[in-house]
């Protein structure tokens, strides 16, 4: 697709690929922290696993689109698919803990991630410098980026909107993202194995899937979606970026 939303959308992209920035600096070097690539895998039967989403697609619009279009692409791929379904979503279904269910094999209540926008009974509010009151609203949707209105959120997280916790040592920290999930996640587990990761998706906070390390993706993109017009060509040009640039 050739338009002027796209031509937009792939110059800005060249700041928000390949890295997840926090308050404007770049991440931690993960070198020296995890094994080095393997092949020690390269004789099983599968050389990569690859994730697609298709945020609320129905079981049933599958089946209907199937039953229209058996020579589709999708009917070529339930030929030669595993179909899980019975299978139910987390509940709350949103993205967020949607995600984190799929990635981490825990529950919301496991996990805590309930929604985009919770309230932590264990964290300081932000700016605060973990003084006062404890308890606050943790909000991990776009608002927390430096410029949601920009596709690569404006460079990283504002973080004077981030809720803040009191460390063991007594100092007072920001909760990123990915402080703030409970569990590890398969990236974590693939890149302690020497395996690399990847994964992108539509606001900065995804990058929670690093996981509690911080560096369970050896690389993230996250084009701001919120940024993006809510027109079709708009988004559809949001979508091939994940194609062309990721």
């Amino acid at each position: 697709m050739k338009s002027s939303a796209l031509l937009a959308l792939t110059a800005l992209a060249a700041r928000a690929q390949s890295q997840s920035l926090y308050g404007g600096l770049d991440v931690i070097n993960p070198i020296g922290q995890w094994i080095p690539t393997t092949g020690s895998y390269s004789n099983g039967q599968y050389k990569q696993a690859i994730y697609l989403s298709f945020d609320g697609m129905h079981q049933f619009d599958l089946v209907r689109y199937i039953a229209t279009h058996p020579s589709s692409t999708w009917a070529k791929i339930i030929q030669n698919a595993v179909v899980y379904s019975n299978a139910r979503a987390s509940s709350p279904s949103d993205s967020l803990p949607g995600t984190t269910a799929l990635f981490s094999g825990t529950s919301p209540r496991n996990s805590g991630i309930f929604w985009e926008t919770v309230y932590d009974r264990s964290l300081y509010p932000p700016g605060s410098n973990c003084v006062g009151p404890v308890g606050t609203i943790a909000d991990y949707s776009e608002a927390i980026d430096l410029d949601n209105t920009m596709l690569d959120g404006g460079g990283g997280f504002n973080l004077s909107l981030l809720p803040q916790e009191l460390t063991s040592w007594g100092t007072c920290a920001y909760v990123y993202p990915h402080n703030f999930i409970r569990t590890n996640t398969i990236f974590e587990v693939g890149r302690g194995n020497g395996l690399v990761t990847a994964y992108a998706d539509k606001h900065l906070s995804y990058e929670f899937l690093n996981g509690p390390s911080g560096v369970g993706l050896s690389e993230g993109y996250f084009p701001e979606v919120a940024s993006v017009a809510g027109t079709l060509e708009a988004q559809e040009g949001w979508d091939d970026l994940h194609c062309k640039l990721s």
